[in-house]
């Protein structure tokens, strides 16, 4: 089987008014350019200076824009989310390659972890389940248990 891979644009924003707790959000809205986002100072607050957060947000699209208006567009959707914070941008990253297309259908088309090409070859990786960090940590489990069985 074939992937499609895909790309994500990873922002990070420094702002002031993140709410408490370990969190990750996500978006199902339609049309929504930030599909996700970590309070990653919430983790730990080594991350950000005193009373100030920093926030990583994740858009599958935009690849091509420049920074400017990728900084522009997170902000317009996490301010749905925070809507009395201020962000200012810190950093982006373009990952040409950051996962592979997900359309409907496809989870019963991807591999298992074991394989009936070579007896011992057992597979690990997102891509055997779902494309998440979820994913690979399942993954690897379960291939942990076909080797120890």
């Amino acid at each position: 089987m074939r992937l499609c891979l895909r790309g994500e644009v990873c922002i990070c924003y420094e702002t002031d008014g993140l709410g408490s707790g370990k969190k990750i959000h996500l978006n199902a809205e339609d049309g929504a350019f930030v599909i996700n986002a970590v309070e990653m100072s919430n983790i730990s607050e080594k991350y950000a200076p005193p009373d100030r957060h920093l926030l990583y947000a994740v858009a599958l699209t935009g690849m091509d824009l420049p920074d400017g208006e990728l900084y522009r567009r997170g902000i317009e959707d996490l301010s749905r989310w925070y809507p009395v914070a201020d962000f200012r941008p810190l950093a982006l990253r373009r990952i040409p390659y950051g996962q592979f297309a997900q359309p409907p259908g496809i989870h019963s088309r991807l591999p298992e972890n074991t394989t009936k090409t070579s007896s011992g070859l057992v597979l690990a990786g997102e891509y055997t389940e779902d494309s998440s960090i979820n994913g690979s940590m399942l993954s690897g489990e379960k291939a942990a248990g076909a080797v120890i069985g």
